[in-house]
């Protein structure tokens, strides 16, 4: 499961394919909240060269921290949260 949406950071480049690569809980300043790191990936073809041969080719790492709340924390669950909550990814569709 990931994400597809084209993206273009502050320095040009253009990534179309995001995955969460990392979730963590945290406390900070008495609130807990879910920190998520997604990599970015200049498209899906990039992700499985990077499965099969073991290179890194992630062209960019988004950090995104969401509310902690009673839901689970599946996957699915955070993909759909990230498409409703997060600016950057509101036009987001699951690939």
């Amino acid at each position: 499961m990931a994400l597809s949406k084209t993206i273009v950071d502050d320095k040009g480049q253009i990534t179309q394919y995001h995955k969460i690569s990392a979730v963590g809980i945290i406390y900070i300043d008495g609130q807990e909240r879910i920190d998520l790191n997604i990599a970015s990936y200049a498209n899906e073809d990039y992700r499985l060269t990077e499965k099969e041969v073991g290179l890194n080719k992630v062209l960019n790492n988004i950090g995104v921290s969401l509310s902690l709340t009673n839901e689970d924390f599946s996957r699915a669950n955070l993909y759909a949260r990230i498409k409703n909550e997060v600016e950057t990814f509101l036009d987001a569709v699951d690939c």
